[in-house]
């Protein structure tokens, strides 16, 4: 993998803001945030890379990616972060999936894990 151009540091994503993503005061629903961000990052390891994950899969190798992410609010009136609710936070814990013994899995087992659950072929 060549980095493409090195003189930029901070990568660059325009984004059309779609009518569906948004809900009725026009906020982008935050599950669409995740897609921006992938959308982008495919686009960016093209772009400033030239790694194109497509093509990579097209022999025959796994890709594995992960992904981890944490939204916070930021205030509008005063640019920083404001803290979740204690009502809201239990209600997320309350409707948390939880699976239990996943911890320290490698890939490969979480993998076969979830084509099982879903009844879908091994990878």
């Amino acid at each position: 993998m060549k980095i493409v151009n090195e003189t930029e540091r901070e990568t660059e994503s325009i984004v059309t803001v779609r009518f569906q993503d948004c809900d009725p005061f026009g906020h982008l629903n935050n599950a669409r945030y995740i897609d921006y961000f992938t959308n982008a990052r495919e686009d960016q390891l093209i772009r400033y890379y030239d790694f194109d994950i497509y093509k990579l899969g097209k022999d025959g190798r796994n890709l594995k990616s992960f992904l981890w992410t944490e939204f916070r609010y930021i205030s509008l009136a005063t640019g920083k972060s404001v803290p979740y609710s204690n009502e809201l936070m239990d209600f997320l814990g309350r409707i948390q999936l939880r699976e239990d013994g996943l911890e320290g899995r490698d890939y490969e087992a979480r993998a076969r894990s979830l084509a099982a659950r879903f009844n879908l072929p091994a990878a």
